[in-house]
């Protein structure tokens, strides 16, 4: 049975991801939103015609955590760099989520390096480290509180 949504707005998970990512990242919010929690997700999130980086932007200050889908095209992205260093800068809670056994390049590695959450995904099967990250989430939160 799938729980609906978190009713708490301020509750968001901003999923960051490359774009050759989408499939498990879309995966993952799946996981996420069908045990209550609510996620903010390019480019599900985002209407036509909006202006991407104010959105983005909108959504970090929203969010009480990210998770990082973490990937060689996730430490490539540039995209992925500005979300990452926008949500250091706000404070905010970092969780992620390996989903390639790789090593973070070194403009990466500042922002998720010690002090981060990290749960592995790269060993089959995707539905129990989903199930890995979703605990690891709620766990988050809890200690989050709010701000």
């Amino acid at each position: 049975m799938v729980r609906p949504p978190d009713s708490n707005a301020r509750r968001f998970v901003f999923i960051s991801h490359a774009q050759e990512d989408s499939a498990v990242a879309n995966a993952v919010c799946a996981a996420l939103e069908s045990e209550g929690v609510r996620c903010w997700i390019l480019p599900r999130d985002v209407r036509p015609g909006q202006e991407i980086g104010w959105v983005v932007s909108d959504a970090l200050r929203e969010s009480r955590l990210m998770v990082l889908v973490f990937s060689s095209s996730a430490d490539r992205s540039s995209e992925v760099l500005n979300e990452v260093e926008r949500a250091v800068k706000q404070g905010m809670a970092i969780l992620v989520f390996r989903i390639e056994e790789v090593q973070a390049s070194e403009s990466l590695e500042r922002f998720i390096g010690s002090g981060r959450r990290v749960v592995d995904g790269f060993a089959p099967p995707l539905e129990r480290n989903l199930e890995a990250l979703v605990d690891a989430v709620r766990m988050a939160l809890r200690g989050i509180g709010e701000r």
